[in-house]
């Protein structure tokens, strides 16, 4: 998973309102696990050169997030650069 709490609760919500009991289950969060923070999926695939097109697709985002784990494990870093130039951007504000 990457962003595990979001997809978390979404599983979680969804065994819900089908009244299918959560089971047990141990996972990998490769915002934690990379200590990348909150970097989105498509800019943590792109610092790995993994291509990326169809953000928030089930398949696409489990196909990206396994690369970027294989590259992890296998001891290939990513460009940090990317990373930082991310993190360097101002935070987009939202009016409420």
């Amino acid at each position: 998973m990457h962003n595990a709490p979001t997809d978390r609760s979404i599983l979680h919500k969804t065994l819900s309102y089908y009244f299918i009991e959560i089971p047990d289950y141990t996972y990998s969060d490769t915002c934690f696990d990379l200590d990348c923070g909150k970097i989105s999926l498509p800019i943590l695939a792109k610092s790995y050169n993994i291509k990326f097109v169809n953000h928030h697709n089930a398949l696409e985002d489990a196909r990206a997030t396994a690369q970027i784990w294989l590259k992890h494990i296998n001891g290939i870093t990513p460009d940090q650069q990317i990373i930082d130039k991310e993190r360097d951007k101002p935070k987009k504000r939202t009016l409420r």
